[in-house]
Protein backbone atom coordinates (compact mmCIF):
# COMPACT_ATOMS: atom_id res chain seq x y z
CA UNK A 1 0.00 0.00 0.00
CA UNK A 2 1.28 3.52 -0.69
CA UNK A 3 -0.38 6.49 0.18
CA UNK A 4 -0.08 10.09 -1.02
CA UNK A 5 -1.54 13.37 -0.60
CA UNK A 6 -1.45 16.59 -2.74
CA UNK A 7 -0.27 14.94 -6.06
CA UNK A 8 -2.80 15.99 -8.78
CA UNK A 9 -1.02 13.96 -11.67
CA UNK A 10 -1.97 9.46 -11.68
CA UNK A 11 1.23 9.36 -13.63
CA UNK A 12 3.39 10.95 -10.56
CA UNK A 13 2.04 8.37 -8.20
CA UNK A 14 2.68 5.56 -10.33
CA UNK A 15 6.29 6.78 -10.70
CA UNK A 16 6.56 7.40 -6.97
CA UNK A 17 5.19 3.70 -6.48
CA UNK A 18 7.45 2.18 -8.85
CA UNK A 19 10.81 3.87 -7.61
CA UNK A 20 10.33 2.42 -4.22
CA UNK A 21 9.10 -0.81 -5.44
CA UNK A 22 12.66 -0.52 -6.73
CA UNK A 23 14.27 0.22 -3.92
CA UNK A 24 12.52 -2.61 -2.34
CA UNK A 25 13.55 -4.98 -5.28
CA UNK A 26 10.05 -5.78 -5.78
CA UNK A 27 8.00 -6.16 -9.55
CA UNK A 28 5.19 -3.71 -9.24
CA UNK A 29 1.82 -4.68 -11.33
CA UNK A 30 -1.23 -2.52 -12.20
CA UNK A 31 -3.33 -2.18 -9.09
CA UNK A 32 -6.99 -0.53 -8.11
CA UNK A 33 -6.75 3.72 -6.71
CA UNK A 34 -8.81 4.49 -4.60
CA UNK A 35 -9.62 7.69 -2.73
CA UNK A 36 -9.56 7.51 0.92
CA UNK A 37 -12.04 10.16 2.45
CA UNK A 38 -11.03 9.75 5.88
CA UNK A 39 -8.02 10.61 5.63
CA UNK A 40 -7.82 12.66 2.15
CA UNK A 41 -5.39 10.93 0.19
CA UNK A 42 -5.21 8.66 -2.96
CA UNK A 43 -4.49 4.81 -1.78
CA UNK A 44 -2.45 2.86 -4.49
CA UNK A 45 -2.77 -0.81 -4.45
CA UNK A 46 -0.03 -3.04 -6.34
CA UNK A 47 0.68 -6.69 -6.52
CA UNK A 48 4.05 -7.80 -6.09
CA UNK A 49 5.58 -11.89 -7.45
CA UNK A 50 4.83 -14.34 -4.58
CA UNK A 51 8.11 -15.74 -4.63
CA UNK A 52 9.33 -12.45 -3.54
CA UNK A 53 6.92 -11.43 -0.84
CA UNK A 54 8.40 -11.72 2.92
CA UNK A 55 5.52 -13.39 4.08
CA UNK A 56 4.50 -13.55 7.91
CA UNK A 57 4.42 -17.42 7.57
CA UNK A 58 8.06 -17.39 7.08
CA UNK A 59 8.74 -16.26 10.53
CA UNK A 60 10.64 -18.68 12.95
CA UNK A 61 10.52 -20.11 16.61
CA UNK A 62 12.46 -18.10 18.77
CA UNK A 63 13.13 -14.84 17.09
CA UNK A 64 12.84 -11.08 17.76
CA UNK A 65 9.74 -9.23 17.17
CA UNK A 66 10.49 -5.46 15.77
CA UNK A 67 7.91 -3.02 15.45
CA UNK A 68 8.02 0.50 13.87
CA UNK A 69 6.79 3.64 14.23
CA UNK A 70 3.55 3.80 16.62
CA UNK A 71 0.68 2.04 16.68
CA UNK A 72 -3.00 3.91 15.85
CA UNK A 73 -1.16 6.40 13.57
CA UNK A 74 -3.66 5.79 10.33
CA UNK A 75 -6.75 5.82 12.79
CA UNK A 76 -5.63 8.66 14.32
CA UNK A 77 -5.14 10.71 11.39
CA UNK A 78 -8.83 9.39 10.24
CA UNK A 79 -10.49 10.56 13.46
CA UNK A 80 -8.66 13.51 13.54
CA UNK A 81 -10.33 14.40 10.12
CA UNK A 82 -13.48 13.21 10.77
CA UNK A 83 -14.26 14.50 14.15
CA UNK A 84 -11.83 17.59 13.82
CA UNK A 85 -14.74 20.59 15.25
CA UNK A 86 -15.18 17.66 18.21
CA UNK A 87 -11.81 17.17 18.99
CA UNK A 88 -10.89 21.52 19.09
CA UNK A 89 -13.85 21.31 21.81
CA UNK A 90 -12.40 18.94 24.07
CA UNK A 91 -8.13 19.42 22.91
CA UNK A 92 -5.68 21.94 22.22
CA UNK A 93 -5.05 22.54 18.54
CA UNK A 94 -1.78 22.08 18.88
CA UNK A 95 -2.69 18.22 19.68
CA UNK A 96 -4.90 18.33 16.87
CA UNK A 97 -2.56 19.35 14.52
CA UNK A 98 0.12 17.07 15.52
CA UNK A 99 -1.93 14.18 14.66
CA UNK A 100 -2.28 15.65 11.47
CA UNK A 101 0.96 15.49 10.94
CA UNK A 102 1.36 11.53 11.57
CA UNK A 103 -0.22 11.22 8.13
CA UNK A 104 3.73 11.26 6.40
CA UNK A 105 4.32 8.57 8.58
CA UNK A 106 1.38 6.37 7.02
CA UNK A 107 3.86 4.62 4.70
CA UNK A 108 5.96 1.88 5.73
CA UNK A 109 8.07 1.31 2.45
CA UNK A 110 11.45 2.93 3.88
CA UNK A 111 11.54 0.34 6.71
CA UNK A 112 10.22 -2.44 4.39
CA UNK A 113 13.37 -1.59 1.86
CA UNK A 114 15.82 -1.74 4.93
CA UNK A 115 14.34 -4.54 6.80
CA UNK A 116 14.96 -6.77 3.28
CA UNK A 117 18.39 -5.68 2.60
CA UNK A 118 19.26 -6.63 6.60
CA UNK A 119 18.12 -10.05 6.15
CA UNK A 120 14.71 -10.52 8.28
CA UNK A 121 12.68 -14.02 7.89
CA UNK A 122 8.85 -12.16 7.83
CA UNK A 123 7.43 -8.86 7.57
CA UNK A 124 3.77 -7.89 8.61
CA UNK A 125 1.82 -4.46 7.98
CA UNK A 126 -0.32 -3.25 11.15
CA UNK A 127 -3.46 -2.03 9.25
CA UNK A 128 -7.01 -3.02 10.04
CA UNK A 129 -7.77 -4.89 13.28
CA UNK A 130 -4.77 -2.99 14.49
CA UNK A 131 -1.50 -4.16 16.50
CA UNK A 132 -3.47 -6.85 18.14
CA UNK A 133 -4.87 -8.22 14.63
CA UNK A 134 -1.57 -7.96 12.91
CA UNK A 135 -0.16 -10.00 15.83
CA UNK A 136 -2.95 -12.53 15.71
CA UNK A 137 -2.23 -12.97 11.87
CA UNK A 138 1.26 -13.07 12.60
CA UNK A 139 1.06 -15.84 14.65
CA UNK A 140 -0.94 -17.77 12.73
CA UNK A 141 0.39 -17.47 9.20
CA UNK A 142 3.60 -18.59 10.96
CA UNK A 143 2.46 -21.35 13.36
CA UNK A 144 4.12 -19.78 16.30
CA UNK A 145 3.45 -18.22 19.69
CA UNK A 146 4.44 -15.17 21.00
CA UNK A 147 5.42 -13.33 23.84
CA UNK A 148 4.97 -9.87 23.73
CA UNK A 149 4.86 -6.84 26.34
CA UNK A 150 2.51 -3.88 25.77
CA UNK A 151 4.76 -1.82 27.49
CA UNK A 152 6.70 -2.03 24.49
CA UNK A 153 4.44 -1.17 21.98
CA UNK A 154 5.05 2.28 20.53
CA UNK A 155 2.32 4.81 20.81
CA UNK A 156 1.82 8.39 20.52
CA UNK A 157 0.10 10.41 23.54
CA UNK A 158 -2.39 12.13 21.14
CA UNK A 159 -3.71 8.29 20.31
CA UNK A 160 -4.16 7.46 23.79
CA UNK A 161 -5.70 11.15 24.69
CA UNK A 162 -8.49 10.46 21.74
CA UNK A 163 -9.31 7.09 21.89
CA UNK A 164 -9.72 7.56 25.93
CA UNK A 165 -12.02 10.46 24.95
CA UNK A 166 -13.89 8.02 22.33
CA UNK A 167 -13.87 5.23 24.61
CA UNK A 168 -11.60 3.21 21.81
CA UNK A 169 -8.76 0.92 22.44
CA UNK A 170 -5.85 1.96 20.49
CA UNK A 171 -4.68 -1.79 20.23
CA UNK A 172 -7.48 -2.38 17.81
CA UNK A 173 -7.20 0.88 16.12
CA UNK A 174 -5.95 1.13 12.22
CA UNK A 175 -2.36 1.00 12.35
CA UNK A 176 -1.15 1.94 8.85
CA UNK A 177 2.35 2.72 8.74
CA UNK A 178 3.73 0.18 11.24
CA UNK A 179 5.46 -2.82 10.82
CA UNK A 180 5.86 -5.58 12.18
CA UNK A 181 9.06 -7.54 11.25
CA UNK A 182 10.80 -10.86 12.34
CA UNK A 183 14.51 -11.77 12.95
CA UNK A 184 17.63 -13.66 14.89
CA UNK A 185 19.14 -9.89 16.19
CA UNK A 186 16.25 -7.07 16.82
CA UNK A 187 18.02 -4.55 18.58
CA UNK A 188 20.18 -4.19 15.29
CA UNK A 189 17.76 -3.63 13.39
CA UNK A 190 16.38 -0.82 16.07
CA UNK A 191 19.76 0.80 15.52
CA UNK A 192 19.67 0.32 11.83
CA UNK A 193 16.18 1.92 11.18
CA UNK A 194 16.53 4.84 13.68
CA UNK A 195 20.45 5.63 11.92
CA UNK A 196 17.39 6.21 9.18
CA UNK A 197 15.05 8.49 11.23
CA UNK A 198 12.55 5.07 12.21
CA UNK A 199 11.67 5.00 15.50
CA UNK A 200 11.68 1.40 16.11
CA UNK A 201 11.47 -1.51 19.14
CA UNK A 202 11.82 -4.79 19.82
CA UNK A 203 8.15 -5.45 21.35
CA UNK A 204 8.53 -9.47 21.69
CA UNK A 205 9.68 -12.65 20.78
CA UNK A 206 8.24 -15.77 18.69
CA UNK A 207 7.91 -18.90 20.11
CA UNK A 208 7.77 -23.03 20.11
CA UNK A 209 4.04 -23.22 21.65
CA UNK A 210 2.46 -23.48 18.46
CA UNK A 211 -0.73 -21.35 18.46
CA UNK A 212 -0.48 -19.70 21.71
CA UNK A 213 -0.80 -16.29 22.64
CA UNK A 214 1.57 -15.41 25.40
CA UNK A 215 0.53 -11.63 26.94
CA UNK A 216 1.69 -10.96 30.26
CA UNK A 217 0.97 -7.83 31.03
CA UNK A 218 -2.93 -7.78 29.31
CA UNK A 219 -4.98 -9.94 27.90
CA UNK A 220 -5.98 -9.58 24.42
Amino acid sequence: YFFFRGISCIDEIALLCYNSCIMQRRGLFRGPTEWKTEINCYEFKGKVKEKELLHAKNAKADQDIVMSKWIGMEGSVAIAAAKEKELLERFPKIMVDQIKKMLPNCSCALEAALAVKSGVSAMHDVSSGGIYGALYELSEAAGVGLEIDLRAIPIKQETVEICEYLGLNPYYLKSGGSMLMVCDHGQELVRLLEKEGIYAAVIGRTTSEIGAFINTFSPI
